[in-house]
């Protein structure tokens, strides 16, 4: 095998089934809770610690308040639940599956009628991901892009859109690949493309590209190890437009990582030592 190591240096520089409920039914937030438990025993991320973030889950009729040291008032312990508290109807700090302060706490959140009937380990890889926004944004203060630069993205650009075409489609086939030797191939291949295309970009657009794949490439790539499809390819070829760029930074840091895991295994700590 070539000595891919300078590449994958400058690679991670890019980016340094059970059933559900039935359908039109919320599955058990409890259900989801434990799923999420199982996952976070995985370590699958240097220091984060899934089970110790804050929580609240709304189940189509109240809002249930986990792990927050210091729930607010109009929350009252849940009866048969330890450290569970309570609010009846949707708490207003919740808007999606995300994360909102509550309490003083920037606490997960996850909205289970946004999708009824979704199997309890795809609510649970959401409340993963989401737990570990909370726990790596005051940890990482430089994965955060500037949104307003997404406005001024250059979408009507058709060779920029192209090569980032080329760019996804080389990730794809690196994850696919069935040798280290392959894999790392089609990741210089998408690096040598991923050079071309951002020496055109604006600084802003290039900042704006890396940060969103640090910030939600890793979310997405903690929640899909932990439900074992992390080489999962489909999301990464879907045809998202032009306008679509800030989805498609979710897939190309994600892509990234998995074949960090493949290619440099100690990625992840070399990151937490050197962000």
């Amino acid at each position: 095998m070539r000595d891919a190591g300078p590449i994958l240096a400058a690679v991670a520089l890019l980016v340094a089934a059970a059933p559900g409920a039935a359908a039109g039914e919320t599955v058990d937030p409890f259900a989801v809770i434990a799923a999420c438990d199982r996952f976070a025993a995985m370590e699958n991320w240097p220091g984060f610690d899934a089970a110790g973030q804050p929580i609240a889950i709304f189940d189509g009729e109240r809002t249930l308040l986990l792990r927050h040291p210091a729930p607010p008032e109009e929350f009252e312990p849940l009866a048969g639940h330890e450290s569970v508290w309570a609010w009846e109807g949707r708490h207003p700090a919740m808007r999606w599956n995300s994360n909102a302060e509550i309490g003083g706490l920037i606490t997960a959140t996850l909205i289970l009628t946004i999708e009824p009937g979704r199997a309890v380990e795809r609510e649970a890889s959401i409340l993963l991901h989401e737990a570990f926004h909370v726990w790596s944004k005051p940890c990482h203060p430089t994965w955060r892009p500037n949104e307003n630069d997404r406005y001024s993205y250059p979408v009507g650009d058709g060779a920029n859109y192209l090569m980032l075409l080329i760019e996804e489609e080389a990730l794809a086939r690196a994850l696919e690949a069935d040798t280290d030797d392959e894999a790392a191939s089609w990741a210089v291949a998408a690096l040598v493309m991923r050079r071309t295309r951002t020496s055109r970009l604006k600084p802003e657009h290039r900042g704006f590209e890396n940060a969103l794949e640090m910030q939600e490439g890793t979310a997405v790539y903690v929640d899909r190890t932990a439900r074992g499809v992390a080489r999962d390819t489909a999301r990464l070829r879907d045809s998202q437009p032009p306008q679509g760029i800030r989805w498609r930074c979710y897939e190309v840091g994600a892509a990234v990582a998995v074949l960090l895991d493949r290619l440099r295994p100690d990625w992840k700590n070399e990151l937490e030592a050197q962000p």
